[in-house]
């Protein structure tokens, strides 16, 4: 054989090596994606409620998920607002203000199905998600003024959703934020 047959072969053998190196890898991948998006039901079933909610954040952001997956997402979330009690207030509280800049057509369209629980959230906004309890300096007036000025760019909701919208805003605008010594 050839110097220059010896080469072409050891080049196809290189070749070959890495492409099924390649497809293995991105099999593995895609594979991982599938999995880190996990059911309503295999988040319901997380034990530790701020990673149970992170799941069904993931669930209700993705862009892949499905409208009705979704919905039944923030159903969950909302059985749990109903029954809250101590720290799942905040962290559900604090789950609702991200859910609404991530997508507040979702949001509001939602919300308006849970009429009670969305004027209940308004009421106890200020104390669930203004409050700071560690060191200064807080957070959190920044965090009011860059959602009032989000809400105040939203423009194109329907009469029924932007009247959510608004009392969001007005609560928001009334709001001072504290620091917990």
């Amino acid at each position: 054989m050839t110097k220059n047959k010896i080469f072409y072969l050891g080049l196809i053998f290189i070749i070959g090596i890495c492409s099924l190196i390649f497809r293995v890898n991105l099999s593995q991948a895609l594979s991982n994606e599938g999995a880190q998006l996990k059911s309503i039901e295999q988040c319901a079933n997380i034990n530790d409620f701020d990673k149970k909610l992170n799941c069904l954040k993931k669930i209700i952001t993705s862009k892949k998920e499905n409208k009705k997956e979704k919905e039944s997402a923030l159903s969950l979330i909302m059985s749990y607002w109903q029954s809250k009690d101590g720290e799942s207030g905040y962290l559900i509280s604090d789950l609702f203000l991200d859910i609404l800049t991530t997508d507040y057509k979702f949001f509001f369209l939602q919300m308006k199905k849970y009429p009670k629980e969305y004027d209940n959230w308004i009421k106890e906004l200020n104390e669930l998600s203004f409050v700071w309890f560690k060191e200064p300096p807080s957070p959190l007036e920044k965090k009011r003024e860059k959602l009032i000025a989000f809400l105040k760019s939203i423009s194109d909701l329907q009469d029924d959703t932007d009247s959510l919208r608004l009392k969001l805003l007005d609560a928001l605008i009334k709001i001072k934020p504290r620091q917990v010594d």
